[in-house]
């Protein structure tokens, strides 16, 4: 029930966005981005340390591509904040947006636990994950987990036209 709750919460916030905005049709993602990561370390309450990095300058994206997107962001951050960092200690995610004439790239990392070496992506369970897919087609686009090598954390990214 939270994370619906968590869900309508990033859908809401893009309307607000849009509200306070002297353009109905886009809104800054870097704005929406720091709003949106307060509001869900917030959610968990205060027992995660854990720091965001947002490195997109403003960038103005329509309403359409803005909702899949702040989705996106909330499943990926979402699964960093109850599983990546469950041993206590503090953490990182960074949300990276690159916007491109042709083609776009949102990147979600934390240097958490990481994933099993074994974790197959298009075969796994879980519902964020699978929304995020689906989200990712939706931005006519696809969903990858880029391999983390010796390095500790996991890294999606979404890459999708412009």
């Amino acid at each position: 029930l939270k994370e619906c709750g968590r869900r309508i919460q990033s859908m809401a916030l893009i309307h607000k966005e849009l509200y306070q905005s002297e353009n109905i049709t886009k809104i800054d993602f870097y704005d929406y981005l720091n709003t949106l990561l307060v509001s869900l370390l917030h959610s968990f309450g205060k027992e995660k340390k854990v720091e965001f990095k947002i490195s997109s300058k403003p960038n103005f994206v329509s309403i359409e591509t803005a909702i899949p997107l702040g989705l996106i962001v909330n499943e990926l951050a979402t699964n960093s904040l109850k599983y990546a960092f469950s041993n206590g200690k503090d953490g990182m995610i960074s949300v990276h947006l690159r916007l491109d004439v042709l083609e776009s790239i949102l990147e979600v990392e934390d240097n958490g636990i990481g994933m099993p070496e074994e974790f197959d992506l298009d075969k796994s369970e879980s519902l964020g994950l699978k929304l995020v897919g689906i989200l990712a087609r939706q931005l006519r686009g696809k969903f990858i987990l880029l391999p983390s090598g010796k390095e500790k954390g996991t890294k999606f990214q979404v890459i999708f036209k412009s």
